[in-house]
């Protein structure tokens, strides 16, 4: 598995990377992405924009702060996706 960055302080990572959203991350937070990026991705191009993703469809941003959502916010989260994959599914096909 290829290395990551680990960073100490949020300032360190490039700019684009400190925050989702206009919502700045943590270090945990960022390091933790960096780290997911490399699982996803291969040994020598990490994948930073579906480590992104994951991290965005398992959080939810509360006062301001990236929090993990529960369960049950995840699985509602997954049905509207779901659905809206649905949905473009059937306007790409011209079942419109």
């Amino acid at each position: 598995m290829a290395d990551y960055a680990i960073y100490s302080d949020v300032n360190d990572a490039p700019k684009p990377w400190r925050s989702i959203g206009g919502v700045r991350l943590s270090v945990e937070q960022l390091n933790g992405i960096m780290k997911r990026s490399v699982e996803l991705g291969s040994d020598t191009e990490p994948d930073y924009t579906s480590a992104r993703e994951e991290f965005r469809n398992s959080n939810k941003v509360m006062d301001g702060l990236w929090v993990p959502m529960t369960d049950e916010e995840k699985q509602a989260r997954q049905n509207e996706l779901s659905m809206e994959q649905q949905v473009n599914d059937t306007f790409k096909d011209g079942d419109e």
